[in-house]
């Protein structure tokens, strides 16, 4: 397992353990992310946080 894999993993399980509105979606893009580099596609999104 590499890094990217086990950043995947962590992700999910921090999904599987989030109440927060905002978190799970910032959660879900970074997901997408990851998974998006791992398959080799590359990706132009851009992660915008609102505090």
């Amino acid at each position: 397992m590499n890094k990217i894999d086990r950043q995947i993993e962590a992700l999910k399980w921090q999904l599987d353990h989030d109440t927060n509105e905002k978190d799970i979606e910032i959660h879900k893009q970074a997901l997408q992310i990851l998974q998006n580099i791992k398959n080799g596609k590359c990706t132009s999104n851009v992660i915008h946080v609102r505090r």
